[in-house]
């Protein structure tokens, strides 16, 4: 298995190598080096500037498989530029990069005719015939480059499986042909000729180095083509870039071996390289191109052989692979919604609709003529300097993101590299003369005018809301298309000028500085216009925001009164009817209870919906509050399993509690808050659980985490049953507020759908976790998993001793006397009833004021303790209660005053006891609470917790 994975990395990584040096080397790397390369800096010169350009390569490569690395799948600059940046920007990297493409495969396509000519001589040159921008052009050419175009593309829609084993074979004879070529002709002539001069005259060094440095976009751009490829090959990040790498090194070799070849002979009558280079214009055929010559001169028939074999294995290597590339391009723009789906479409594994574009695109170029296609090429310089720069930031995002400070430096790096090529090549005479002419200027404001419109068609298809987030991508576009335009009208002005008045430096100085002057005047009402723009987008965005946060809301809460209006007259609708039957049956005692029974049934289930919407109102308000006490997680499960006995029996089901001893009973927590959980959970299991069933609440305890010095309790509380379990669908939105199983068996069911909702945001804000197990037919698995700190050894021993106290016992309340404040008459006659029941003395008071008067009224000690309501008219129970607490008598003042309220959260208890009140009642009021309560306020052992 370790060889094959092994074999699979070597093939990938070949795979990589081969289509990244095939991209790389063109017609371009034979016929430059005389024409463009030694003229510039010589041979020395050449040489460090190529060796610079290819460690700026290296370093545009390391950002590209970072993000690789970081991003997997299919590569590319548009993909990585999309998910960090936005389609916005992924549209002006691509749309740089198709340019490239495309503009170097017209230029390798009509390099073949070109190649012809030097070659055969006027073998094609048969037709019509006429010249455009000084380039003689012939039908015989344009025929035998279209022929060429058609040709390459039938080979990469039908030849998908062995073209890329073809560019990898032809990629390493192209490499061998040309190290092979460099050992011949440097035996033959050796190196003098070369190195004498080394570098240009006219100049300094640097200039004529840093003059070839910026050429490095042009020179390299084919190896992130490889890119495509991430998506296919399985290797190491590292194996990859060590491809890329061996690639642009292959790359930068043999740019230098065809130089150093073109410099190392001359003809007859020329004494060093410079004449030999200068002279140039005179030739036709091989003495044209300097390469060629001095291989056949050097090698003889051998020698110019391989110089063919080599020119051939680059050029099919170069056409194919930008073919591969602009398709594979157009497609992922395409996948991003710029352009139809159509553009996708496949074939053969090949998306032939973006084929057939490129080859629609290419088959009037042969018409233009070399020199058209060296304008765009030109151009296309700057347009990769684009998206390398997008890369970059790409590259130093994600870096900044993963805390990655290698990948963050070689981002930067990455970024003032393509901001140098960029801007040098853009601006003339920033640093030397200038590097694009006029019809390049003018080709580069057509190509932004074409990148508008398509970016306008495209905005106004976007139905996702994908585009038109980013100004800054638009000030890119604008300011290319200002200063270009600007450029070319300069150029074409200093060029009049000169055809009629000669050449002036001061004119061309003068033009200069006032293009550099208008462009910043453009440049800055750019920034100001696209601020303003962007502060008008994002207040816009602010209110549409707002308006959809405000409408969702709207559904939201329409939503929720919906489902709290049906839940809850259905449980009225049984209490109103059991109501009129109960009176209907007044005679029949065992009617009437069982209405009665039911009747109660119904209150207990509209009681529950009422506490669960309000918890839910706190808990989506973030008022959710947990606080922690000692408590014995024995004593709530065994408290559980008492009250959940009434409606077992009822199901006829059976309940074991189990517990993994040893475990530590005693744990600081939420008893309120735990206790919710865990009857939510047990009151789900035994509704959804048919007669007969089994239910099952487990604890087990293990060591938890250490948290500020402290070593915590880890609870695993499971809830399991033998019930209707559910639906694979269903689980998915279990947690959401009203959501129930839309089945028969459930809609027989009581339930408000929240529950679950509850348990799971309160589990949350214990920082703990629930997991669901389920199978529908078999049953649910609920599992809670929480930490809490154990109650050292002294402190448990207090809590035992205080649950030691004796229980309330018949007669014990006889006596004495309490005042029930409520404003509410039935409120009042209910409380009274229960009083009188347990012995208790009752009198009544409907107001704040009224209930102040009566205890000032009457000695101390009169009144027993105080029930009083908080919300009533004139006067409300805090006020009362401050009232009475100033009174100048102390045992008047000190009386029990015990809150009896509907406000029943935890925040209410504390503003109550705040107030200086002595314990809370919530409403509605159980029998058993008010007792318990009563017991330790007459017993002056009150520590103002709810019961």
């Amino acid at each position: 298995m370790m060889g094959h994975d092994r074999r699979n990395s070597l093939v990938g990584g070949i795979s990589i190598w081969g289509v990244a040096l095939g991209c790389i080397i063109g017609w371009g790397a034979f016929v430059m080096p005389g024409t463009t390369f030694l003229k510039t800096a010589g041979p020395v010169g050449t040489t460090h500037a190529i060796c610079a350009a290819a460690v700026g390569m290296c370093i545009v490569a390391a950002n590209y498989i970072y993000l690789a690395s970081q991003l997997p799948g299919e590569g590319g600059a548009y993909i990585y530029s999309a998910k960090i940046l936005g389609q916005d920007h992924a549209f002006l990297a691509i749309w740089s990069l198709l340019m490239a493409y495309i503009s170097l495969l017209w230029a390798n396509t009509t390099a073949v005719a070109l190649f012809l000519r030097y070659l055969c001589g006027d073998l094609f040159h048969f037709g019509f015939h006429y010249t455009f921008a000084n380039y003689e052009i012939c039908f015989g050419e344009i025929l035998v480059t279209i022929v060429i175009q058609i040709v390459f593309a039938v080979l990469v829609y039908f030849g998908k499986k062995v073209l890329t084993v073809l560019q990898v074979l032809l990629a390493a004879v192209l490499f061998v042909s040309v190290c092979i070529l460099a050992v011949g002709v440097f035996r033959t002539y050796g190196f003098s000729m070369m190195t004498t001069p080394p570098f240009v005259s006219e100049k300094s060094h640097w200039l004529q180095q840093m003059d070839v440095f910026m050429l490095a976009p042009w020179m390299f751009v084919g190896f992130e083509s490889a890119m495509y490829l991430m998506g296919t090959v399985k290797m190491k990040y590292k194996s990859i870039y060590g491809a890329l790498v061996s690639a642009i090194f292959c790359g930068m070799l043999i740019y230098i071996f065809l130089t150093l070849i073109g410099a190392s002979h001359v003809p007859g009558g020329y004494s060093n390289w410079t004449e030999y280079i200068g002279a140039l214009d005179y030739y036709a055929g091989m003495e044209h191109v300097p390469v060629l010559y001095n291989a056949y001169a050097a090698m003889g028939e051998p020698g110019l052989a391989l110089v063919v074999i080599a020119i051939m294995a680059a050029l099919f290597t170069s056409i194919v692979g930008f073919y591969k590339a602009g398709m594979r391009a157009l497609k992922q723009m395409s996948d991003g919604g710029v352009g139809g789906t159509w553009l996708k479409k496949e074939r053969n594994g090949v998306p032939y609709v973006a084929l057939m574009i490129i080859l629609a695109l290419s088959l009037w170029v042969p018409f233009l003529g070399r020199t058209a296609i060296q304008w765009n090429v030109d151009v296309a310089t700057v347009s990769v300097s684009i998206t390398y720069e997008y890369v970059a930031i790409c590259a130093f995002l994600q870096a900044r993101k993963c805390h990655n400070i290698l990948h963050q430096i070689l981002g930067i790096c990455g970024m003032l590299l393509s901001v140098l090529y960029f801007v040098v090549i853009l601006i003339p005479n920033l640093f030397m003369k200038d590097m694009l002419g006029s019809e390049s200027y003018f080709i580069l404001s057509i190509w932004c005018i074409l990148g508008i419109l398509l970016y306008w068609f495209v905005f106004r298809l976007d139905t996702q809301n994908r585009f038109g987030k980013s100004t800054v991508m638009w000030m890119m576009l604008l300011f290319l298309l200002f200063l270009s335009a600007n450029m070319w009208m300069r150029l074409r002005m200093a060029n009049k000028f000169e055809q009629r008045f000669g050449k002036n430096h001061v004119v061309d100085k003068l033009l200069i500085q006032n293009n550099i002057m208008q462009m910043g005047l453009v440049i800055f009402a750019l920034i100001v216009l696209f601020s303003l723009f962007a502060i008008i987008l994002q207040r816009e965005k602010s209110m549409d925001k707002k308006i959809i946060q405000a409408e969702e809301h709207n559904r939201a809460k329409t939503e929720f009164l919906s489902h709290v209006s049906h839940d809850i007259r259905t449980p009225m609708n049984a209490i109103v009817g059991y109501s009129a039957m109960a009176m209907d049956e007044i005679g029949n005692e065992e009617k009437v209870r069982e209405y009665i029974r039911n009747i109660q049934i119904s209150s207990g289930y509209l009681l529950t919906l009422l506490n669960n919407v309000l918890e839910m109102s706190r808990i989506e308000s973030g008022r959710l509050e947990i606080h922690h006490a000692p408590a014995s997680i024995k004593t709530i499960l065994e408290e559980i399993e008492s009250i959940l006995q009434i409606h077992l029996k009822e199901k006829k089901l059976t309940m074991y509690t189990d517990y993994q001893y040893p475990f530590a009973e005693y744990l600081y927590l939420d008893r309120l808050r735990l206790n919710q959980i865990l009857m939510n959970l047990c009151t789900n299991a035994i509704k959804y659980t048919p007669e007969g069933g089994e239910i099952r609440m487990m604890l087990e305890q293990t060591q938890g985490p250490i948290k500020d010095g402290k070593e915590y309790v880890r609870c695993i509380f499971s809830v399991k049953d033998t019930g209707i379990g559910m639906a694979p669908e269903f689980v998915s939105k279990i947690y959401e507020a009203f959501e129930r199983a839309e089945t028969e068996e459930v809609s027989k069911i009581q339930g408000t759908g929240l529950g679950m909702a509850i348990t799971k945001r309160i589990v949350d804000a214990f920082g703990g976790e629930i997991k669901l197990n389920t199978r529908q037919g078999i049953g649910t698995q609920f599992d809670v998993i929480l930490d809490f700190e154990p109650v050292p050894e002294e402190y448990i021993r207090q809590i035992k001793d205080s649950h030691r106290k004796v229980t309330p016992t018949d007669g014990q309340f006889y006596g004495k006397r309490v005042l029930v404040a409520d404003d509410m008459e039935t409120n009042r006659k209910i409380l009274m009833a229960m009083l009188r029941r347990m012995g208790i003395v009752a009198e009544e008071a409907t107001n704040g004021i009224e209930t102040g008067q009566l205890v000032k009224a009457h000695e101390a000690g009169y009144y027993d303790a105080i029930l009083m309501d908080i919300h009533m008219p004139k006067m409300d129970g805090y006020e009362a209660t401050s009232y009475i607490r100033s009174f100048e008598d102390a045992g008047k003042a000190r009386v029990p005053i015990v809150a009896v309220t509907a406000d029943a959260f935890h925040r209410d208890v504390q503003k109550a006891l705040q107030h200086g009140m002595d314990a809370h009642i919530s409403k509605p009021i159980d029998y058993q609470n008010i007792i318990q309560v009563l017991k330790k306020v007459f017993e002056g052992d009150n520590n103002g917790e709810e019961t």
